[in-house]
C-alpha cells in the first residue's frame, strides 16, 4: 500500500479529455521516475539468484570445454584412421591341422582308369537301383489309389497312365535337372515347336503326357501306413536312403564347412518358415 500514489497526487491528474502541454508530459514523467526510486521496485537479485547465475555459468563453460576436446579428439581420430600402422594379429592365428583322413570310397564297380570316372557313376552310386526301385513301386501304388478313389470323364489324362519301372524313372529325374539348368515360363514350353524354345532333347527323352502323369502321380512313401505323428513321412523312408548312401560315399573330416540352400515354397505346411527378406 505504501506504494501507491497518494489521493492529492491523483487529483492533480488531468482530464482524459484534455490534452496535456509539452510540460505537464515533462512533469508526470518525473513524478513517476521519483516514485519508482522511492518505492525500491528496482531489481537486486538476492544471493541465491546470483549463485544460480554463476552455476549456470559455470556449467555453460564446462560444456563447451567438454564439446572443445571430444572435436580435437574427434579430428585426431580422424587423422590417425588415414595412417597406416602395421597391425599384430599373432594372438589371432590359429593353428588349423586337416587330419587327412579326407577321401572318397572309390567303388570296385567305378572304371579301374580313374580318368575315365563320369558325374554319371557317382550318382548313380547315390541314386542306386533300390532307391528307384522305391519311386517306381510307390509311384504306381499312389496312381492306382487315385485312379479308384473317384470317377474320371473319359477325356481325363488319367487313363492313359501305365506303369513305369526303374529305366523310366532315371530319365524322368534327368528331366527334372536339365529343367532346373534351362528354366523355362511353362512346363510345355519344353516340348513346344515354337523357333523360341527350339529344345529337342527332352522331347526325345518322353512326351509331354507321359511326363506331366509321371509328375502327378510321383509318390515316396504309402499313404495308408503313414504314422499320425510324422509329418515328414512321404520322403522319410526316401531321406533314410539317400542319407546312409552319402554318408557311405564320402569320409569326412573334423574341418567341415556345411553351406545351406533356401527352397522357395509357398505351399501349405505346419513346420515351415516364411522369410519375407529371402
Amino acid at each position: 500500500m505504501d506504494n501507491l500514489p497518494s489521493t492529492s497526487k491523483m487529483q492533480r491528474l488531468p482530464n482524459k479529455n484534455k490534452k496535456l502541454t509539452e510540460a505537464e508530459l515533462l512533469k508526470l514523467l518525473e513524478e513517476d521516475s521519483d516514485e519508482c526510486v522511492l518505492s525500491g521496485s528496482e531489481y537486486n537479485p538476492s544471493d541465491e539468484e546470483e549463485s544460480d547465475i554463476e552455476d549456470e555459468s559455470n556449467s555453460d563453460s564446462s560444456l563447451l570445454d567438454e564439446n572443445a576436446r571430444q572435436s580435437v579428439k574427434s579430428n585426431d581420430q580422424q587423422n590417425n584412421d588415414d595412417e597406416w600402422y602395421e597391425v599384430d594379429c599373432t594372438h589371432l592365428r590359429l593353428d588349423i591341422q586337416f587330419p587327412g583322413n579326407e577321401s572318397y570310397v572309390y567303388d570296385d564297380r567305378y572304371p579301374q582308369n580313374r580318368t575315365e570316372l563320369t558325374p554319371f557313376h557317382v550318382y548313380r552310386k547315390l541314386i542306386d537301383d533300390e532307391i528307384l526301385q522305391l519311386i517306381v513301386e510307390e509311384t504306381n501304388r499312389n496312381a492306382a489309389q487315385v485312379k479308384n478313389a473317384q470317377r474320371y470323364s473319359r477325356s481325363s489324362r488319367i487313363h492313359a497312365w501305365k506303369p513305369t519301372n526303374k529305366e523310366e524313372i532315371l530319365k524322368f529325374l534327368g528331366c527334372v535337372m536339365y529343367m532346373g539348368v534351362v528354366k523355362l515360363p511353362k512346363i510345355a514350353d519344353y516340348w513346344s515347336k515354337s523357333p523360341l524354345y527350339n529344345f529337342t532333347f527332352i522331347s526325345s527323352v518322353m512326351t509331354r503326357n507321359r511326363f506331366q502323369l509321371l509328375l502327378r502321380f510321383l509318390h515316396f512313401a504309402d499313404n495308408t501306413a503313414a504314422l499320425p505323428n510324422d509329418r515328414c513321412h512321404k520322403i522319410r523312408k526316401l531321406f533314410e536312403m539317400t542319407q546312409l548312401r552319402f554318408a557311405q560315399q564320402c569320409n569326412p573330416g573334423s574341418i567341415l564347412v556345411i553351406d545351406e540352400s533356401m527352397i522357395p515354397f509357398r505351399g501349405r505346411l505346419l513346420f515351415k518358415q516364411y522369410i519375407p527378406s529371402k
